[in-house]
């Protein structure tokens, strides 16, 4: 079984996807950038996205913002 990543690394990698969202990335490329730079699965990365995009958006969902970029 894999490690867990410490909270430090954990806040590192939501503050890396705030950033990406914030800038306009949809959230299904910045949870494989995620994955790919980390070493994590796609399902960690959608976790990452997910954690962050409540604060970036209130109730919207990761899905929601990626049709409003369109």
């Amino acid at each position: 079984m894999a490690d867990r990543s410490t909270d430090r690394e954990r806040a590192s990698r939501e503050a890396e996807a705030l950033a990406l969202l914030s800038s306009g990335a949809g959230s299904a490329y910045v949870a494989q950038v995620l994955a790919d730079r980390h070493g994590v699965s796609l399902r960690q990365g959608r976790r990452y996205v997910a954690a962050v995009a409540a604060d970036l958006t209130g109730s919207l969902t990761p899905h929601a913002l990626d049709q409003m970029a369109l």
